[in-house]
């Protein structure tokens, strides 16, 4: 699959001339979703934390996130 124009190739992160990924990551666990998201911002991942499914397929048209968790 093509790698989006925004990343680095074989770095995983974003080239500095471009936003960090958007990730939406939802988990009705509040400490998991803390953990993961936490861990995302530490490696410049910008987070959108949602509930639960529900609130991501609500959410979802108006964020337009790079990855879905």
């Amino acid at each position: 699959a093509p790698v989006p124009s925004h990343f680095e190739p074989g770095s995983g992160l974003p080239s500095e001339n471009s936003h960090p990924p958007l990730i939406m990551l939802a988990d009705d666990h509040e400490l998991v979703l803390q953990v993961i998201a936490e861990f995302l911002e530490v490696n410049q991942y910008h987070v959108i934390k949602v509930r639960n499914g529900y609130e991501l397929l609500e959410r979802v048209e108006e964020i337009h996130p790079d990855i879905l968790l």
